[in-house]
């Protein structure tokens, strides 16, 4: 799995996108907040887009892999 950086990325209406995400998550204000701060300065260094993704998982030796696109993720299926 990873993160999807359409929904994580650096648009001027990223931080708007995020705080969607968060919201839905239900959390405190304290607990929004700071998921909202790791959003912006740790997960997005990692994230990736799909085609990315899909390229880093091609790069392996499983035969097949599929990537799900989700609201903020993007798991992977691979089969052997």
């Amino acid at each position: 799995m990873s993160f999807s950086r359409d929904v994580l990325g650096t648009g001027e209406d990223a931080w708007d996108r995020r705080a969607i995400v968060v919201d839905k998550m239900g959390l405190n204000w304290m607990n929004a907040l700071i998921t909202r701060l790791i959003f912006r300065h740790m997960l997005l260094k990692r994230a990736c887009t799909k085609p990315e993704f899909e390229r880093l998982l091609a790069g392996t030796k499983f035969k097949r892999a599929e990537v799900i696109e989700k609201p903020i993720e993007l798991p992977a299926w691979l089969w052997k």
